[in-house]
């Protein structure tokens, strides 16, 4: 009896003691998809464009068409024309109403599956705030109605 149970616990240990332990300290995309919301925009120089809100905190603009019928990749360094991605602070409102910066530059990419006007979008980003603190996921964006005011 006690051999069989000497038996059974090394049996125990060998299949949950040899399990690898994970010491990854980078963090991993996220497999459960964010939620998003796209919009249609207006580039700076008065240009098609789109904008997609990641968790509330990440806007991204692209100063494009928002038609891809594959995947495509956009590309943020500091400075670009292809548009702006960016990480609203706490507070941007408060601090909006007080004249101060209220987000910070991100660099990095997204990468869309594929954009068609009224189908959910879905995708990945990869960003970097300016302190190197890292931004990425996976999303999915619904279609919102733009807010777009011409003057």
């Amino acid at each position: 009896m006690k051999a069989q149970l000497n038996l059974i616990a090394l049996s125990l240990l060998l299949t949950f003691g040899c399990q690898p332990i994970s010491t990854q300290s980078e963090p991993t995309l996220q497999t459960q998809k964010i939620p998003a919301k796209i919009i249609d925009s207006c580039a700076p120089f008065d240009g098609a464009a789109f904008q997609v809100s990641i968790a509330d905190n990440i806007i991204v603009d692209i100063y494009k068409a928002p038609q891809f019928d594959n995947l495509v990749k956009f590309t943020f360094p500091a400075t670009s024309q292809t548009g702006y991605a960016r990480l609203l602070l706490p507070n941007a409102e408060l601090l909006m109403q007080q004249r101060k910066l209220n987000f910070k530059p991100l660099t990095g990419e997204i990468v869309f599956n594929m954009i068609k006007r009224d189908v959910p979008v879905e995708g990945n980003f990869n960003f970097v705030t300016p302190e190197g603190e890292r931004k990425q996921g996976t999303f999915k964006a619904v279609w919102q109605k733009s807010q777009i005011t011409r003057f």
